[in-house]
């Protein structure tokens, strides 16, 4: 299933078959607005122009439709698909930023989950147990608002804006916010025009398949925040059996030694006790004789 949603609509799951057929009936609508708006054009001024101009750009926009793209060419493009420009022109690349810090992640060998550092909130690394949102987009109070407090919430990205999300999960007592993508790729989470001072905990984001792995009760680590990219850790299990196997192994030693100690010392004082005998016994025989 592809999970949809931006901070404008409420996301959904479609299967990837529905979902296409709900992009080329887009695709059509998109069409033959265009082809009316131009008719009107020509109606009205009688101006060829925009004519050889749609007829110039109607077939580049869906050789570059991701649909030709997968139905026709038999590409693989990731779903969701980017949003068309209404205007017909090619998409423009995403922002030097974002696109620096995905490639810093990309190049990083550090074991654990890739995250974009979000434009608000603190920048201290922090850890805890995961405590996934109910409902996961935190669009409205969450229903596990108890069991949040002092652990990592875990939101999805959809329905709301960035901040709403934040807020009700640091109402909730979240030391840290993890924000899962629609995507496979982190993003950089934004809230333009808000004031958010009063986010006083680390809000990341990971990719759609990496917030996944972040179940209930798994302790993590968000080590980077002030660098603007790190990794989502899980914790290893500590060692506390070895720990306790180690001690139990030093109090047996401890046992032994001391067995030992007692066992000479017994012995060392049993020797002497019958060597004060033997002397008693002679001292007695001398005087006799």
């Amino acid at each position: 299933k592809l999970v949809r949603g931006n901070e404008a609509k409420p996301a959904k799951e479609l299967q990837a078959k529905d979902y296409d057929l709900e992009q080329y009936g887009a695709l059509k609508t998109q069409q033959m607005m265009g082809a009316v708006i131009l008719g009107v054009i020509y109606y009205n001024w009688r101006s060829l122009m925009p004519l050889v101009l749609q007829a110039l750009m109607t077939p580049l926009n869906l050789y570059e439709s991701p649909l030709f793209q997968i139905y026709l060419l038999g590409k693989t493009v990731k779903r969701p698909f980017p949003k068309p420009n209404p205007f017909g022109f090619p998409e423009s690349p995403p922002p030097a930023e974002e696109a620096g810090a995905s490639a810093a992640i990309e190049g990083a060998t550090e074991e654990g989950y890739s995250f974009i550092t979000a434009e608000f909130g603190t920048k201290e690394d922090c850890e805890g147990l995961i405590c996934r949102a109910q409902p996961l987009t935190a669009d409205t109070d969450l229903e596990n608002h108890n069991e949040m407090k002092g652990k990592v919430a875990v939101v999805a990205r959809g329905v709301v804006p960035f901040f709403d999300k934040a807020q009700r999960a640091l109402e909730a007592g979240a030391v840290g916010i993890i924000v899962i993508n629609d995507e496979d790729l982190p993003y950089k989470c934004t809230a333009p025009g808000t004031d958010c001072s009063a986010i006083t905990v680390p809000v990341v984001c990971v990719g759609h398949e990496d917030g996944a792995q972040l179940t209930n009760g798994t302790r993590v680590s968000i080590a980077g925040v002030a660098k603007g990219a790190g990794k989502v850790v899980v914790a290893e299990e500590g060692n506390s059996g070895a720990s306790v196997t180690g001690g139990g192994a030093a109090v047996a030693g401890g046992e032994d030694d001391a067995g030992g100690a007692a066992e000479a010392s017994s012995n060392e004082d049993a020797g002497s006790s019958e060597g004060v005998k033997k002397t008693a016994a002679g001292k007695k025989k001398s005087a006799r004789d």
